[in-house]
């Protein structure tokens, strides 16, 4: 008996899969590196989803990708923010605004970013942990775009339980040896990676599919609780899929396509890195490390076990050169590097502005009369001031403990500093945040807060 005609959804699929792979084999035969590296992010698309998705779900999938970094200080530039943000995901887009007085020549940028990754659970678990941290000296704010839509997610396929994200995949470790490692959780379907049209590698993230959801649910809740997996000198980060759907390409998509050309290559790698990239020899990158739990379930002996089989399968690890220093590293040792330049400073190197706080204790001993407006003094400097998204970030934080009216950010400049100005609705909510803003530490210097009658 004969198979079954195939249905039109499938001739369609079909005839989508055969038109992408084409056009990437005549896209990559063109001679010129400008119109060809023009099209590598179609290119990067074609591999990077399912033909049976739609160019809205595709849209979709990168806008919701997008966040927003903003109190940057002035001598973070575009690959120190690749460095700390690639750990989440492959990163699609990144853009930094430059002041046109100054320009590129003395990269002096508007002090904020907007980055765009692969896949939106990227963007999540960077906003999770980014936020807030010490980057450069100072806290910076990691969110969604103010014209983020929390309606595009709808237009995202419904995510499937069974399906998990992984981020942070050492680039020696291939979908088998994931599959190996993460059998110890459940049976799993598939495991796709994001391949790069480029270095003919994966781009360090993907999809891991079990059979079952209950095997999915183990999978990320024991990593958690273990306070991440540690593999091939690189630290895993997973979270439940935000895509469902047909199963992603993965690295299968490369079979049948032809390399980029090596002009192509290059064209690219200067397009994504920017400028010259230069370390950060006086500034600290603060990211809080969670210490793992102890889990004495089977699941954590498990995967114990299945990381131990893993890391012997790995013959040779590739070698590295770490830009601060020259020094000579291989890939085992990464992670161990980063988290000494990301760890926070305890010893009280950083001094008080390494993340102390103090509060008065009682309302009552602060002087003078009470009234609905504040002043907080010694917040930021004059170059901060002039930062566009600073009255949004002091509104957002002011309004976690009451209703704030209006943010005024002064222009006169008292010892280095302007003051701000928060008006609030009901003399409560004012003193409740005097009393939680007074003597703490942002960017380095300790806030004063006073109440303006």
């Amino acid at each position: 008996m004969s198979d079954s005609p195939p249905t039109a959804k499938e001739l369609l699929d079909r005839a989508k899969a055969f038109a992408r792979a084409e056009t990437v084999k005549l896209l990559l035969a063109a001679e010129s590196p400008a119109i060809t590296t023009l099209t590598l992010a179609s290119y990067a698309t074609a591999l990077q989803f399912p033909p049976s998705m739609s160019h809205a779900e595709i849209g979709a999938v990168h806008s919701c990708g997008k966040i927003y970094i903003g109190a940057l200080h002035a001598d973070i530039q575009e690959a120190h923010l690749r460095q700390i943000f690639s750990v989440y995901g492959s990163i699609r887009a990144m853009s930094m605004s430059f002041d046109p007085v100054t320009g590129w020549g003395e990269a002096k940028h508007k002090g904020f970013a907007f980055l765009e990754y692969d896949f939106p659970e990227s963007g999540v678990m960077a906003i999770e942990a980014l936020n807030g941290v010490e980057f450069g000296g100072r806290p910076i704010k990691v969110s969604r775009p103010k014209d983020f839509a929390a309606a595009t997610f709808e237009l995202v396929p419904k995510p499937t339980p069974e399906r998990i994200f992984v981020a942070n995949v050492n680039d020696s470790i291939t979908e088998d040896m994931i599959k190996g490692i993460f059998e110890a959780f459940g049976v799993i379907k598939a495991v796709a990676l994001l391949p790069d049209a480029i270095s003919r590698n994966h781009r360090g993230c993907g999809y891991i599919e079990f059979t079952t959801a209950s095997s999915a649910l183990t999978a990320t809740t024991s990593i958690k609780l273990q306070g991440g997996l540690e593999l091939a000198g690189a630290k895993l980060h997973v979270m439940p899929a935000m895509v469902g759907g047909e199963m992603m390409v993965g690295m299968k998509g490369l079979e049948g396509i032809p390399e980029v050309p090596e002009a192509v290559k290059i064209a690219a790698t200067k397009a994504s890195s920017g400028k010259a990239f230069q370390p950060l020899t006086q500034q600290s990158v603060v990211i809080p490390v969670l210490a793992p739990l102890p889990l004495e379930s089977a699941a954590a002996l498990a995967i114990k076990a299945a990381v131990a089989a893993a890391k012997a399968k790995i013959a040779e690890e590739n070698s590295s050169t770490l830009d601060e220093g020259n020094i000579s590293i291989n890939s085992s040792k990464r992670y161990d590097i980063m988290q000494k330049l990301m760890r926070r400073e305890s010893d009280g190197s950083g001094g008080e502005a390494a993340g102390k706080r103090i509060k008065l204790s009682n309302p009552s001993e602060f002087a003078g009369p009470k009234s609905k407006v504040i002043i907080l003094k010694n917040m930021v400097s004059e170059e901060d001031a002039k930062d566009a998204e600073l009255e949004g970030e002091i509104r957002d934080e002011c309004t976690k403990y009451g209703k704030v009216d209006t943010v005024h950010v002064g222009s006169e400049v008292r010892d280095g500093a302007v003051d701000i100005t928060v008006a609030f609705f009901e003399v409560a909510d004012a003193e409740r945040t005097l009393t939680a803003l007074n003597g703490r530490f942002f960017a380095g210097r300790r806030i004063t807060a006073e109440f303006k009658c």
